[in-house]
């Protein structure tokens, strides 16, 4: 395994573990903006 394939497999990892945690991020997100609106909801009525 030479340099340049070390490296395009590193970049490609990086890539990878960053979508993940991007995805996991939109998900808490997501879960929060739906936890907020059911609050004010709850505390509307």
């Amino acid at each position: 395994m030479n340099i340049l394939q070390e490296r395009i497999c590193f970049v490609f990892m990086m890539k990878s573990s960053l979508s993940y945690r991007i995805d996991r991020l939109n998900l808490i997100g997501l879960f929060a903006i739906r936890y907020n609106d059911y609050y004010k909801y709850d505390t509307l009525f």
